[in-house]
């Protein structure tokens, strides 16, 4: 726990009331865009934080003073919001890409490094809009890992221990999770140019 963190649970510890803006001024941007990235919508994100801010307010009320002091607040208001976020998609269907796979129970080994093909994911930033877009193509437990690691920049211990699952999991996702990203990203670039070039041929029949 870092020095400002620990510094603000300990003031959560003492007055709760007083302190608890704080610690909404400090992370409802972060908890934000962390809830856009899953959810897609900036209405259902601003829902889902306000919603994960009360319960965490709810939850500091009853815990005694020395389970503040103890909190790790970022990854405690993460699993909040990701526990919100996922309670919200109960019930909803809605199309969505993925790779199907036993690898709940693979259990694979993490490499020291944990870049999952870095060139790959750089190529991938290169078309920003194209990613966001097919981001929200992806099954939930995909998004969510692809938004862990590389835009929360969660190691895979933390990642894993956020959505409850094993640290060889984490990488079996990721690597899934890009591969479906590539996968939607190629496909939807060949619809683009297939209209375009009905558009052009229909506009210049000779061409």
């Amino acid at each position: 726990m870092d020095d400002d963190v620990f510094a603000l649970a300990k003031l959560l510890a003492t007055n709760l009331d007083r302190y608890f803006p704080e610690l909404v001024h400090t992370y409802q941007h972060t908890l934000y865009t962390f809830a856009l990235r899953l959810s897609e919508r900036s209405q259902d994100a601003e829902d889902i934080v306000q919603e994960a801010l009360l319960r965490s307010y709810i939850a500091l009320s009853h815990y005694p003073a020395e389970h503040i002091r103890d909190l790790q607040l970022r990854p405690w208001l993460y699993k909040l919001t990701l526990n919100v976020f996922r309670n919200s998609r109960r019930g909803l269907h809605r199309a969505t890409f993925s790779l199907e796979s036993t690898e709940e129970s693979v259990v694979l080994e993490v490499p020291d490094s944990e870049s999952v093909q870095p060139e790959i994911w750089y190529d991938l930033l290169e078309r920003q809009q194209e990613l966001a877009n097919a981001l929200y193509l992806l099954a939930d437990h995909h998004r969510e890992i692809i938004v862990c690691v590389y835009f929360e920049q969660l190691s895979y211990q933390e990642a894993a221990t956020l959505l409850d699952i094993a640290p060889g999991t984490v990488r079996s996702r990721l690597n899934r999770g890009i591969k479906a990203l590539r996968i939607i990203l190629s496909t939807e670039r060949e619809k683009n140019y297939e209209t375009a070039r009905n558009i052009t041929s229909s506009n210049f029949p000779g061409a």
